[in-house]
């Protein structure tokens, strides 16, 4: 039982000094104040006048210099009207007040917060980045005779207060950013005194500036983490006992993301079976999911989604095969096996939790002792569809153990998809072949009246469509090796589920090839008649003609299909990755290019007396007028 002693006698001044302070707080006859009805506390500033008598217990007396009343807030049956300025002491848990909103602790769901504080983490209070980043408060204990033993908000911190209070925790505590000087994992309880500097509004508790903390222990402590109550001594503020492998012990954040994933695994040493638990935390609204993936992609994977507009139920949170990059290819497993699954949702927040098998028949382990590619991502929505934000990162599990262990050996973080870089890449590639290149070399070629220079317009018509031609080559190549590395490539195969940019890879193998044989035509092509020596031209062989008529004709038909590809492709890359929509750009650029070929072609009808001739790379003459033959 907890004992007050005697420590200090005031002398007859410092006795009247007090009581003239105490009148002016408290609820008694003589006084008027009215804001204090019980347990008057002081702070005093003294000189001692004697010693005391340690025979008959006689405490030193002293002389008061400075005193200042403090409200020593015991519970939430405490009977006091705060005003700005008051100094108060109050012994609480500290929580951080995103815990406290969502009504349940993050890191353990199934916990009310103002029922069970004291199993409130320290990884949760100072790690997880929603709860680090709100108010932290003191709640005030229930009072013993209440019927209704919830605790209530006591008291908001300042952002000092607040520093100060973090530094003790992470002196005290176990978790990720904490010195590993603690030893308490569990239930962050202080005792605080500061100056109250704002009253609270609508329901709010009042704000206190802190002048001094000290971490006290919870005498519940033992109930919380399976360890002996601390004694009552100088290391009384060190919380002894083991790991409680019913919580999340380790946490990563997707950095820029909004995403942050909570774990713990279990393994039973004389099995070795075990589970991994998870919990995943978006700083948004909209589905939420965890997956399992051997390289990083998407495709090939093993997802747990949770839906917050479908009831909680054995398929939801459900297991899913990610079969493709379209909703339609996400589909549920025949094993349903998802233990203590939730989802939870408010006005910022959406949150995922669940228990799944490390190992179970026909899908992808999780291995408790090395490493493992995970996936996070978050919905554009509550309905499952396309992913508005997606990390990657490649995590070190350990086995959470009784006497300590259970945080991961190491993070490292992965490309938001190994196969993003390849896909930018060839879109860029395209994009500048198909909607720069190829424009400008047929720009040259139906302008080539306004070219000067025997045959320059050949000369950059050839050099530019090569150029294009190469780098179709180039792009080809590169997004199939980005398709191969998935799991299950389907190599050109159309998606019709997706509509019709579902028929991007069958038509990007359709221009290709015929990308290939308009370049090999455009080498081998028959040569122009030869000029006269009377300046006249010799007629045209068929052969000539007909090149010509093909030609042209293929070449409008490629670039239309290439065109078709660069938007359907800008269309898929926002989508799979979340990025923005370049076709506006896309098509800016190209129409511009389009409307200045087009312009300059209309010229040669405003310009009746105007040819323009030159050589192509055989020597033969090309003279474009209404006389001469047309290349």
């Amino acid at each position: 039982e907890t004992m007050y002693q005697r420590g200090l006698t005031l002398d007859e001044d410092s006795k009247q000094m007090v009581i003239a302070m105490a009148k002016e707080l408290g609820t008694c006859q003589e006084c008027s104040g009215g804001r204090l009805r019980h347990g008057f506390r002081a702070k005093l500033t003294a000189t001692v006048l004697d010693a005391g008598d340690d025979a008959t217990g006689a405490p030193p007396m002293v002389s008061v210099i400075n005193a200042q009343p403090v409200l020593f807030v015991t519970d939430s049956s405490t009977e006091a009207t705060f005003e700005v300025g008051d100094l108060v002491t109050v012994t609480g848990f500290v929580m951080d007040n995103f815990c406290i909103e969502r009504g349940t602790l993050l890191d353990n769901p199934s916990v009310v917060t103002l029922e069970e504080p004291n199993l409130h983490s320290f990884h949760c209070l100072i790690d997880v980045p929603q709860c680090a980043a709100s108010n932290y408060e003191v709640l005030l204990d229930p009072a013993p005779d209440a019927e209704d033993q919830m605790y209530s908000r006591g008291f908001v911190l300042d952002d000092e207060g607040k520093a100060l209070v973090r530094s003790l925790a992470m002196e005290v505590g176990i978790c990720d950013e904490c010195d590993e000087t603690g030893t308490w994992q569990f239930g962050f309880r202080a005792q605080i005194m500061g100056t109250i500097v704002e009253l609270g509004a609508s329901g709010e508790p009042p704000v206190i500036s802190i002048q001094d903390a000290v971490a006290v222990p919870f005498e519940g402590a033992a109930a919380a983490d399976g360890g002996d109550a601390p004694a009552d001594d100088e290391d009384a503020a060190l919380q002894t006992g083991p790991v409680d492998c019913s919580q999340f012990v380790a946490s990563h954040e997707f950095e820029g993301l909004g995403l942050t994933l909570n774990y713990v695994v279990n393994v039973d040493e004389e099995t070795g079976e075990g589970n991994f638990t998870g919990q995943v935390v978006y700083e948004g609204q909209g589905w939420v999911g965890f997956g399992v993936s051997e390289s990083g992609a998407m495709v090939g994977s093993l997802a747990v989604i949770g839906l917050p507009d479908e009831d909680i139920s054995e398929s939801n949170p459900g297991k899913y095969d990610l079969g493709g990059q379209s909703p339609a290819a996400v589909t549920l497993t025949d094993q349903q096996t998802i233990l203590d699954g939730n989802v939870e949702q408010n006005e910022t927040h959406t949150v995922l939790t669940f228990t799944k098998l490390l190992t179970e028949p026909g899908e992808m382990p999780i291995d408790p002792n090395g490493r493992n590619v995970f996936l996070a991502a978050a919905g554009l929505d509550n309905n499952l569809g396309f992913h508005a934000v997606r990390g990657v990162v490649a995590l070190t599990l350990a086995p959470c153990t009784a006497d300590g262990g259970g945080v991961a050996g190491g993070a490292e973080a992965l490309d938001f998809d190994n196969r993003q870089t390849s896909f930018a890449a060839h879109g860029w590639m395209a994009c500048i072949a198909w909607g720069v290149l190829v424009p400008v070399a047929i720009g040259n070629s139906l302008c080539r009246h306004l070219i000067p220079g025997e045959g320059l317009w050949f000369q950059l018509h050839r050099a530019l469509n090569s150029l294009a031609i190469l780098m179709t080559i180039a792009f080809f190549g590169v997004v199939v090796a980005a398709v191969s590395s998935q799991p299950a490539p389907d190599h050109f195969k159309p998606r019709t589920e997706q509509g019709s940019i579902g028929y991007h890879k069958t038509i990007g193998l359709v221009v290709f090839i015929l990308a290939l044989i308009q370049g090999i035509g455009g080498v081998m092509r028959p040569h122009l008649p030869h000029k006269n020596d009377d300046g006249t031209f010799e007629p045209k062989t068929g052969i000539r003609t007909a090149w010509e008529f093909v030609h042209k004709g293929s070449g409008v038909a490629i670039l239309a299909m290439a065109w078709y590809q660069c938007h359907s492709g800008l269309v898929l890359y926002a989508q799979i990755f979340a990025a923005e929509d370049r076709t506006g750009a896309f098509w800016g650029v190209t129409g511009t290019l389009s409307a200045i070929v087009v312009g300059g072609a209309l010229t040669r009808f405003c310009l009746p007396g105007k040819e323009a001739g030159g050589k192509d790379a055989d020597g033969d003459v090309d003279a474009e007028s209404p006389e001469g033959p047309s290349s």
